[in-house]
């Protein structure tokens, strides 16, 4: 069998002639050309077939009405191509945005509450004095009414923060989205910060410009003039008589509390409140002030045990918890807490997938490169192989013929060649 396909390959022609068909000579230049051509034509096909095989073809595939979990699948297999257009362009917020803010434990504690602030004052005494007793009620309103005012701002941004859109032309794939959304929440919470405390550096610019009087006389002395018979104001001293009231607003000192019980009525011993202050104003004395005080239940216990309230609180005084995590520490000042709007932390939760259907996707184009695509090895193949077989069969034989009459002379005379 095998001698047999060998005298097959030995004798094939595939550019047989009648002219030549009994010429010896010519039929050995057919059977030549033949095989040259057979190699040549099998090269150039293994040169065409792995160039088609290199070659990077680009697909683009069109999806209609895909889910979200196969949006998921294709932005993750194609991000780069992946394009998904939004039948609705602009998205509200809170179709898939949940904000919140989370606003200090002082905000929720006992000390804010109208039975603790009712509970301190009963204390007061009816005079003007420096003493904690005086002002006690005060300061709690004023912390209660930072509170307060947090609670109302952050409401009210989180109103127009919801009512605004979100404008996208094409769906997002997730940790794009989820980078744009979180610059957009952040810048919301920093302009929500600043307008919060701008109000509070209006009060001070007011301050600072009117030398405004107080009703607690904190920026003050009456002096009694003994010639006129007339009481006139000067300006008071803090900090060791250091800080004058009509040269800043903000000075202030430690804020004490003398020991009220029965039996030491006379008593000078006087308390220094951690972490508490008095001033020229009290709003300014308060954001200096820290609730350093109010974290240990033995510093409030103090505090009740010099004041002695009339009245009973009915209620177990809970400090604030220290071990709560939180961004401020125990000694952060009040001033520290508004410029974060009082807020500890930011609760958000953000939908992908609530944005998604909210963008109505109809359809999705993606795209991506291949290489050893058979259909277009064989699309390539078909399209040069045609014509490489008609130049080669064109030229081989014509070579073939002109060389071998260089080499071998055809023995049955010259003129063959001109043939």
């Amino acid at each position: 069998m095998v001698s047999t396909l060998l005298s097959y390959l030995k004798n094939l022609n595939a550019f047989v002639s009648g002219n030549t068909a009994n010429n010896e000579y010519e039929l050995e230049n057919e059977r030549i050309s033949t095989r040259i051509f057979i190699l040549l034509l099998i090269f150039s096909i293994l040169i065409i077939f792995i160039y088609a095989a290199q070659s990077s073809v680009t697909h683009t595939i069109d999806v209609s009405n895909p889910s979200y979990d196969y949006f998921q699948t294709l932005s993750a297999l194609y991000p780069q191509t992946l394009q998904c257009p939004c039948t609705n362009v602009a998205i509200f917020h809170d179709s898939f945005i949940l904000l919140e803010a989370q606003l200090h434990q002082l905000c929720s504690s006992i000390f804010i509450t109208q039975n603790w602030i009712n509970y301190i004052g009963s204390a007061a005494d009816i005079h003007v004095s420096e003493d904690f007793s005086y002002i006690s009620a005060l300061f709690f309103l004023t912390l209660a009414s930072f509170c307060q005012r947090a609670n109302d701002t952050i409401t009210n941004e989180l109103q127009t923060f919801n009512s605004n859109q979100f404008i996208t032309a094409t769906a997002l794939v997730e940790n794009i989205f989820n980078e744009q959304i979180n610059v957009v929440i952040e810048s919301f919470q920093s302009t929500t910060e600043l307008k919060y405390y701008q109000a509070f550096n209006l009060i001070q610019f007011s301050l600072q410009a009117d030398l405004l009087l107080t009703g607690l006389l904190s920026n003050t002395v009456l002096e009694y003039d003994f010639v006129e018979s007339s009481l006139f104001p000067t300006s008071r001293f803090y900090e060791n008589n250091t800080c004058s009231c009509d040269v800043t607003y903000t000075c202030i000192a430690s804020l004490t509390l003398q020991d009220r019980r029965t039996n030491q009525s006379n008593s000078s011993l006087l308390f220094t409140i951690p972490g508490l202050f008095k001033g020229c104003y009290l709003v300014e004395a308060v954001r200096q002030s820290s609730l350093e005080c109010f974290y240990q239940a033995s510093c409030i216990a103090m505090i009740e045990l010099f004041l002695q309230p009339p009245i009973s609180l009915n209620k177990t005084i809970s400090p604030l918890d220290s071990s709560i995590e939180s961004r401020f520490n125990v000694s952060s000042t009040i001033d520290q807490l508004i410029s974060k709007v009082m807020a500890e932390k930011w609760n958000k939760n953000i939908s992908h997938a609530q944005y998604f259907t909210q963008c109505k996707v109809l359809s999705c184009t993606y795209s991506f490169i291949s290489k050893f695509n058979i259909a277009y090895i064989i699309t390539t193949l078909i399209a040069l192989v045609g014509g490489l077989t008609k130049v080669l069969r064109l030229i081989i034989p014509r070579v073939v013929k002109f060389i071998r009459h260089r080499v071998v002379p055809d023995p049955t005379g010259p003129n063959e060649l001109s043939k």
